[in-house]
Order: structure tokens, then C-alpha cells, then sequence
């Protein structure tokens, strides 16, 4: 381990100078990498020290693989980038391979997944959860690749953004924006009954199920606030062959007609669940659902409004929805993308290094782009392998601009340190 005022430089794969070693200690730190290839953890590696922040783009190529692992943040103030978070074949932990988990004293805030990738897991791919142990604030799920799950027991599922215990605790002032959710069957993503606010922004979907993202409706009076703005769904072989709604149900759905899909077998193309949805407020504005590809002009043929569905849950019964016209969010600002714009950062800017994508990746935006693949039950089902080789070592100041005498000053003032700005421009 190379120590610069604080600044972590990792050898792999395990020991003193490893990524694991330098998560566990207890001092702010920032960890960049000089050397690349694949960890293979073998069980869960918890994030429980605040302050820290994870840089995998500055390892050579081809960047930096987490395999055979659960990595779960359950602290405060972490930033995790470019790194592929992969579980395998057998299962471990609660079967995702990335997640945010609460802890008790309300102690898990303040957290960034930003360009990395997530699948191989059981359950989910990457989820924000209480755990039942306390609340979850302010997290961002930005430009990640989030798919490729392991489907055998049906359960490879996207993201969930929810509590475990009900409405004991929250998970509270969460940013889905730019993100890409592919070849997982269900929740792209599910928003459960203790999310309290939450923007969905400029993400897509493809091959999903049920052609769509989820709410299942809070349950507490204070109410759940949901945008859900500029988001695409592509759809794919197992969404065209999705199953249609039984027509014995036809009487007791709803009968406004501006609220369901164009599709004639009423497959959903956006679910909302729940049995108490009074209290859930969305706003929904400019969200589209594709069949295929021709076209991105708004409210073509092909580029259709997806519309809001009433979807029977648990209970039997029926929810209704409070469908706002202002959003409810205050104090964020996203900017706003048209499908062309978002079609462009799927496959110029999704996911861990993508100028380097290594092959799992490339396989899942090239599967997305040309409408082609489907689930997988095994890693082997992927035809390509999930353990990149390392590369060759590079010394952090061979790349241009590295801030080696003075990585923690700002020398123009602007609030980031001069190593943040190098990082970032990587």
C-alpha cells in the first residue's frame, strides 16, 4: 500500500494494500487502483466505515471486477465508481450483489453508485433497503448497468427501492437518473411502501416482463412522492411473450381509458401496486414505451406514452392513485433528456469504464441496442466470461494531470479538492 496524504493506492487481491483492507479502515479515505482485474471475494464484503470514496477508473485496463460476492454499504458519506459488482452462479448473502443496507441510529446517508455495473445475483441486482435497522437518505443511482441477473428460480430481479419492516423505517430522497436495467424480469426498478421520495430520470428499461417500473403504494399518512420523468422501456422476447391478463378480472378494472396501454392484451407497460394507493402521488411526465426502434419522435406510433395502470395486488383489491400535475420534488435539479439523448448514453456512457467495457458489459448494452438475448439461469449462459485477466501495472502518476505533491488542495477555489477534479476528469 502506497499512502499520498490520505489517498489509498489498492494492490490486489487480499491482505494489507487490498480493497477490502482498505474499506474496513476507519479514517476518510480515497482509493484508487494501479493495478486491474478481478477480486474474487468469496462472501460479503460490508462497507460499515464512513467517508470514503472508490475510484475505479483509475486503474489500467481492464478496470476493476468484484466477483463471487454481496458488497453492501451500511454507512455514510461513500462513493462507489466504475467498479462490476458480480455474484456468480451460487448464491450469497440476501442474493444481491450490490446494495445499500440501513443501520441502526439512522446512520446510512449521503451515498453515490455512479458508472458501475451490477448482475449475476439472485434477488436483485442492486437494491436500497433498511434492512429493518434503520432509515436510508439521500442516495444516487447513477449511470449503472443493472441486469444479466441469474433468473433460474425466476427471481432476477433489478433494483428495489424499499423497507424491509414496513413503514418503521424509511428510505427517503433517492435519484434513479441515466441508468440501464436489461434482461431482468421484474422491478426496473420497485418502489415499495416505506420510499418516501422518489425521481426517476432519463433511465431505460429493456426486456422486462411486465414493461415497466413498480410502486407498491405506501402505507403511512404522510404519503409517498414519485417522478418519473423522460424514461424509456424497450421492449424485448420475454416482454413481447409476456402472458395477458386474465379477462375473467375485465370487471372489476377501472374504467378510465386514458390510464391503460394501447397494447390490445392489456400487458402492463407500468404497474402500480398496492393496497392503500391514496397516499402514493406521481407525477409522470414524458415517459415512453417502445415496440421497437424506428422512431423517437414524442407520441409517435412507435414511441408511445406508456400509460399508468391500476393493478390488482395482495388483497384483491383495486388501487387508485393520486396523479399530480406539478412535481412534489424541491431542491433537485435533473436535466431532462430526449430518447435520442438517452439512447446515445446507453451506449456511449453506462456502466464501469465504458470506453473499456469488458465483455459481460458490451454484451449487455449490445443485447439492449439491437433488441436481441434473454435471461440467463447459469453464468455460462452469458457465452462470454465475467473474470477479466489483469492488466498491466501503471503508476497513478503516469496518467496526465495526477496531483502528486498536493492531491488535497484546490488550487482554483471551485470546493473540490485538486485530486477530486483530476478523478473526475479520468
Amino acid at each position: 500500500l502506497r499512502t499520498v496524504t490520505g489517498v489509498q493506492t489498492c494492490a490486489l487481491p487480499s491482505g494489507r494494500g487490498s480493497l477490502p483492507w482498505a474499506l474496513a479502515r476507519s479514517f476518510p479515505r480515497v482509493i484508487l487502483f494501479e493495478v486491474s482485474g478481478t477480486i474474487d471475494v468469496g462472501g460479503s464484503l460490508v462497507v460499515s466505515s464512513p467517508h470514503v470514496s472508490v475510484h475505479g477508473q483509475t486503474a489500467p485496463s481492464p478496470g476493476i471486477t468484484l466477483y463471487n460476492v454481496e458488497l453492501l454499504v451500511r454507512t455514510h458519506d461513500v462513493i462507489l465508481q466504475h467498479l462490476r459488482v458480480r455474484m456468480g452462479d451460487s448464491e450469497i448473502g440476501g442474493g444481491d450483489p450490490l446494495g445499500i443496507c440501513g443501520a441502526p441510529g439512522d446512520t446510512v446517508h449521503d451515498i453515490i453508485f455512479d458508472h458501475c455495473s451490477a448482475g449475476s445475483g439472485h434477488d436483485e441486482q442492486l437494491s436500497i433497503s433498511s434492512c429493518a435497522a434503520g432509515d436510508v437518505r439521500r442516495v444516487t443511482l447513477s449511470s449503472n448497468i443493472i441486469g444479466l441477473g441469474i433468473n433460474r428460480e425466476g427471481h432476477g430481479y433489478g433494483t428495489l427501492v424499499d423497507s424491509s419492516d414496513s413503514n418503521d423505517h424509511d428510505v427517503d430522497e433517492i435519484l434513479l437518473d441515466r441508468n440501464l436495467w436489461t434482461q431482468v424480469s421484474f422491478r426496473t426498478p420497485m418502489i415499495g411502501y416505506a420510499a418516501r421520495h422518489v425521481t426517476i430520470t432519463n433511465n431505460v428499461t429493456y426486456n422486462e416482463e411486465w414493461s415497466g417500473f413498480h410502486v407498491a403504494s405506501a402505507q403511512y399518512p404522510e404519503g409517498q412522492y414519485i417522478d418519473s420523468m423522460h424514461n424509456l422501456n424497450w421492449r424485448g422476447p420475454e416482454t413481447e411473450n409476456a402472458g395477458t391478463w386474465p379477462t375473467a378480472e375485465a370487471s372489476t378494472w377501472p374504467s378510465e381509458p386514458d390510464l391503460w396501454p394501447w397494447d390490445e392484451n392489456r400487458r402492463p407497460v407500468s404497474s402500480f401496486a398496492g393496497s392503500s394507493g391514496d397516499s402514493t402521488h406521481v407525477y409522470y411526465l414524458n415517459n415512453y414505451d417502445y415496440v421497437n426502434n424506428d422512431s423517437y419522435t414524442y407520441g409517435n406510433h412507435e414511441g408511445r406514452p406508456i400509460r399508468l395502470e391500476y393493478e390488482r395486488y395482495y388483497d384483491g383489491q383495486i388501487t387508485y392513485l393520486d396523479i399530480v400535475e406539478t412535481s412534489r420534488q424541491t431542491g433537485l435539479v435533473v436535466p431532462l433528456l430526449t430518447p435520442v439523448e438517452i439512447e446515445m448514453l446507453v451506449e456511449l456512457d453506462v456502466g464501469c469504464t465504458p470506453g473499456d467495457r469488458d465483455a459481460v458489459d458490451d454484451l449487455a448494452v449490445g443485447q439492449a441496442l439491437d433488441r436481441t438475448g434473454g435471461y440467463i439461469d447459469h453464468v455460462g449462459d452469458l457465452g462470454v466470461s465475467p473474470y477479466p485477466t489483469a492488466g498491466a501495472e501503471r503508476s497513478l502518476t503516469d496518467i496526465g494531470g495526477y496531483p502528486a505533491s498536493s492531491p488535497l488542495d484546490d488550487a482554483d477555489g471551485d470546493g473540490l479538492t485538486d485530486l477530486e477534479e483530476w478523478i473526475y476528469g479520468l
